[in-house]
């Protein structure tokens, strides 16, 4: 009867200390787990902000392009151009402007508007009826997703009081 009771110590005493083995592989799991998880969404994340860094490039170059074009236009139609070649270019413009669009870009322009130090650089102050009023805009700002890709370049009106 001892000889069972000692056995039957012997096997509790073994069975608790598996459950508590147990008990603690089954946390050390629920972590392992839940930590993969996290480094599943972080993975994910920062593909996706490795993706949007990586338009953002491509969204400033063709804007440089779609700068140029502005350009071009304006020259065109201070020259008297030919018709056929302005029409030409502004088709252009219109489907690079188009392809901002759909690619969630604004363009903002400021002429007329209260100067915003945010979304414009000031390159030239020039005298005016008030102060800081975008009186001449030399390139427009482009947005994406709240973020400045590129400012507006503009001249900012100085009231003169005498």
């Amino acid at each position: 009867m001892i000889f069972h009771s000692l056995l039957y110590r012997k096997l509790l005493n073994r069975l608790k200390k598996s459950n508590n083995e147990l008990t603690d592989l089954k946390e050390r799991y629920v972590r392992l787990l839940s930590d993969l998880e996290n480094y599943k969404k972080t993975v994910s994340r920062k593909a996706s902000e490795e993706k949007e860094i990586e338009k953002e490039k491509i969204f400033k170059e063709i804007i440089l392009i779609v700068d140029n074009f502005d350009r071009a236009l304006d020259f065109i139609k201070k020259s008297n151009g030919n018709d056929d070649i302005k029409k030409g270019v502004e088709m252009i413009y219109k489907q690079l402007i188009g392809f901002l669009n759909n690619n969630g870009i604004e363009q903002i322009s400021f002429k007329g508007k209260s100067f915003d130090p945010k979304l414009c650089e000031a390159l030239v102050v020039k005298e005016g009826d008030e102060d800081n009023i975008v009186v001449e805009e030399f390139e427009k700002a482009y947005v994406y997703k709240g973020k400045v890709l590129k400012p507006a370049k503009v001249a900012v009106s100085k009231k003169i009081t005498s």
